[in-house]
């Protein structure tokens, strides 16, 4: 196949096989990568947002806690009245958090679990109304059994609904950053195996490359030198299309124009009428037609041209 390609189109196409390949493991680097950045986008932006809805909620209940007890705890109006705004604060940022919550989950348990949450809080709010109305007509002691019984029972509902809602968020973040390391892991490895491919095959591509430009150049020199050496019997196999192939084959040409000029000096040297040239028999060697032909001659030295030539020297 290399021997019917020119060398530009072999190396061409050796080049061209190696960027593919990085072009390849770029385009694989860069989905692992934008996997892991939309799975840190989805912790930073939603799984983790969606705890901190959650927790805040919590702790706007304990404000409302505390701020009943601190109204049963004084008698002073203007105490209760700071305390009464606590509690509408909170439950207005409670609100305010659950709204928010309520946009950003939309997987199928998520929303079950918020509407888990949702029935739990308003029994809460309910029996929070019912306590601050209890306050308000001045029974602290009804008040009291209340906040200790039936109120602390809807708010540990309430708070184990919003303790379930982080829980299963978090483990969501946990497992989508689970997935982000074993992504990690993964795209990491198949980088590393098309590294070894991309080496491998550029040690391949470079030595048949190579080897399929130096054989040919080593032949053509080897056969350079046995010419030379005035070894007539170099035999030339069949030669590709590229460069080098081109030169083996203008090698065989001369090879046997060489050899057709050794015949006809040979059979020139055989005939009789060797006797009737002007000059004295003499003996032709191929060496001697050689010689002439390097001192000047540039016409094929065959039949009786060759013979002249010869004479000439000889006179």
């Amino acid at each position: 196949m290399f021997k019917e390609m020119k060398l530009a189109t072999r190396l061409a196409l050796s080049y061209g096989v190696i960027i593919f390949l990085m072009v390849i493991m770029g385009g694989i680097s860069h989905l692992g990568l934008k996997k892991i950045n939309n799975a840190v986008e989805v912790l930073v932006t939603d799984k983790w947002p969606k705890t901190v809805q959650a927790n805040a909620m919590i702790g706007e209940v304990n404000v409302v806690a505390r701020a009943l007890r601190n109204m049963l705890l004084t008698d002073d109006k203007t105490v209760m009245q700071k305390e009464r705004s606590r509690v509408i604060e909170a439950t207005a940022a409670i609100n305010k958090h659950y709204d928010e919550l309520e946009k950003t989950v939309t997987s199928e348990k998520g929303r079950m679990l918020l509407k888990t949450l949702q029935d739990a809080r308003a029994k809460y709010e309910a029996e929070m109304t019912h306590v601050l109305s209890v306050i308000d007509a001045g029974d602290k002691k009804a008040a009291t059994g209340l906040l200790f019984g039936k109120y602390r029972q809807l708010q540990t509902a309430y708070l184990e609904a919003s303790s379930e809602v982080i829980r299963y968020q978090s483990g969501e973040m946990d497992r989508i950053g689970k997935e982000a390391v074993e992504t990690y892991g993964k795209i990491s490895l198949l980088i590393y195996v098309l590294l070894a491919v991309c080496f491998a095959l550029a040690g391949v591509i470079g030595w048949l490359v190579t080897r399929s430009i130096t054989r040919p150049i080593a032949q053509a020199v080897d056969i350079s030198n046995r010419v030379a050496a005035g070894d007539m019997s170099v035999e030339i196999g069949n030669t590709g299309a590229d460069e080098t192939g081109l030169l083996l084959n203008s090698m065989k040409k001369m090879i046997d124009h060489i050899k057709m000029l050794v015949g006809d000096t040979d059979m020139l040297a055989k005939r009789p009428w060797r006797a009737s040239l002007p000059c004295a028999p003499i003996p032709l060697n191929t060496k001697e037609i050689f010689a002439g032909w390097s001192k000047g001659s540039t016409r094929p030295l065959t039949g009786w041209w060759a013979c002249w030539t010869v004479c000439r020297l000889r006179q």
